[in-house]
């Protein structure tokens, strides 16, 4: 492939008039002479004019929802085919978007874990798929319909060890309420600190990595305490009402490496009538990364308002929280990939790494809005979308 950019996901400045060699799905030299490579290669995609950057990676999604009003009791009516095409169509829709990598953070257990193994498989085309299974949840807590519940520490050992026999790529954990289960208060905590801490040591025991669901104050600070590898949300609700941001928590985020997905893209549909709600958690999150925290993005594409497809949305709203584009765009590419576990395979545009490539008409590390503007997805070498010459 040759562009006349490269945005590589770890340096802050572009590369100009680049080459990339690839070969059984990797990535095997970048290079800054257009005409080193050329010869030796049995097809070349010319992307004169166009951004090369690593594929997007989507951090918190939900693909066997709709964006259409969560019902959980319908919900739970719905067969596993209707979930599993669903997430099918999500995911195909996410690819098209330039999202090489997506991770599900709360499904129906059998058919997301069939949908992964298709994807792995190669039966089915798609971008990579790291699952949760259900969410580990209280009796009627935040996502039950799409949940496992457990209530005591024997109930909670009995969960996690059958997710990780089955074969789960991480645990997702409620840590609090949340805003789309009516039975549940995003504001208070679902699990005590201890219960969390069997979580994460479980987890850890097994190679996987945990994700929080919080929304509260109180939940956050069981999270990081119990050692959460990322936070998703990440609200800062008072225990009864409006905001409580502390500073002494988010501090001890930084210094233990805690991921944040804060999700603004639902947020950013949920306050489109209440502007200063919004401008509330930005300057949290504002405050966050000020103090060290890692922003990854994260759409909760599937939730009511937020459909697949949109992932520049995401990486904008970082920005409006006071990254920079270089940061916000990391957020989505080589940061994300550090908070997945995956920085080794991709995240980055180097020699050795899987090629999952975008190519884009614009430079967004002068202006985000040229990742509205996709022209070719790559994943593992094979172009999937391409309207370079169109």
């Amino acid at each position: 492939m040759k562009a006349t950019r490269l945005i590589n996901g770890i340096s802050p400045s572009e590369r100009k008039e680049v080459v990339i060699a690839i070969e059984g799905g990797l990535i095997t030299e970048v290079n800054d002479e257009v005409h080193s490579m050329e010869s030796d290669a049995t097809e070349l995609i010319d992307c004169t004019g166009l951004c090369l950057m690593p594929g997007l990676i989507d951090c918190h999604t939900h693909t066997q929802m709709d964006a259409g009003k969560w019902v959980p009791e319908e919900i739970v009516d719905r067969s596993d085919k209707r979930l599993y095409k669903q997430s099918l169509n999500n995911i195909h829709t996410a690819l098209e978007s330039g999202v090489t990598a997506v991770r599900d953070n709360a499904a129906r257990q059998t058919p997301i874990l069939e949908l992964r193994e298709m994807l792995r498989s190669g039966q089915t085309r798609g971008p990579r798929l790291m699952v949760s299974g259900a969410a580990i949840t209280r009796r009627e807590g935040h996502c039950w319909f799409i949940g496992v519940t457990a209530e005591t520490d024997e109930q909670l050992l009995t969960v996690i060890r059958r997710h990780i026999k089955e074969g789960v790529d991480f645990l997702k954990v409620m840590a609090t309420g949340g805003n789309l289960t009516p039975t549940s208060n995003p504001r208070r905590a679902q699990f005590d600190l201890e219960q969390l801490k069997i979580v994460v040591r479980e987890a850890h025991a097994a190679g996987l990595k945990v994700s929080a669901h919080a929304h509260g104050t109180e939940g956050i600070r069981q999270c990081v305490e119990a050692g959460v590898d990322s936070i998703d949300h990440c609200s800062w609700l008072g225990r009864d009402d409006g905001f409580e941001f502390d500073p002494k928590i988010a501090a001890l985020m930084a210094r233990k490496g805690t991921y944040v997905v804060p999700t603004l893209s639902t947020i950013f549909e949920r306050f489109s009538e209440h502007p200063e709600m919004l401008e509330r958690r930005l300057s949290n999150l504002r405050s966050m990364a000020d103090m060290g925290v890692s922003m990854v993005a994260g759409t909760d594409a599937g939730v009511d308002g937020v459909p697949f497809g949109r992932p520049w949305r995401e990486i904008e709203l970082l920005s409006r929280s006071g990254l920079s584009n270089f940061d916000a765009i990391k957020a989505a590419t080589s940061t994300a990939a550090q908070c997945l576990g995956i920085a080794d395979q991709v995240g980055t545009v180097v020699s050795g790494k899987e090629a999952d490539l975008i190519a884009l008409d614009g430079n967004p590390l002068e202006d985000l809005r040229a990742l509205r503007k996709i022209k070719m997805v790559m994943k593992s070498g094979e172009v999937i979308f391409n309207e370079i010459n169109s």
